[in-house]
């Protein structure tokens, strides 16, 4: 389904992570590919906007469902994974994770590495 995301949600979401949200694993959300730029990176949603979807909550505001606070990045391993087996991935782990996940633009380690599209 194709989303209309505003463009500072997508700001502060590529401005804040670097890899998959999901704790393990060590996929960069963007890599060099036969020095091609390429992505395997999905925009998942914390809670679903629609009855029946993943971790649906009456309760939250539809006006907030695009928003930064409901997305995480995860690649696309992972991201059907988490909505796929809903009850294993509750939203108070997501918003865990997505807190872990937002730190890394604040983590030195990530930044003192070169982007891949710098070829250095």
């Amino acid at each position: 389904m194709a989303r209309n995301y505003s463009k500072l949600t997508i700001k502060l979401l590529f401005g804040t992570a670097t890899r998959c949200a999901y704790p393990s694993c060590t996929a960069a959300l963007v890599f060099k590919d036969r020095g091609l730029l390429t992505t395997t990176v999905e925009i998942a949603h914390i809670r679903s906007e629609k009855p029946g979807g993943p971790r649906y909550d009456p309760g939250y505001p539809q006006e907030k469902i695009d928003e930064f606070g409901n997305l995480l990045l995860l690649c696309g391993r992972h991201h059907p994974a988490v909505d796929g087996h809903e009850s294993a991935y509750p939203v108070d782990e997501l918003l865990a994770w997505k807190e872990r996940q937002a730190a890394q633009g604040n983590d030195t380690s990530v930044r003192r590495n070169s982007p891949p599209w710098t070829g250095s």
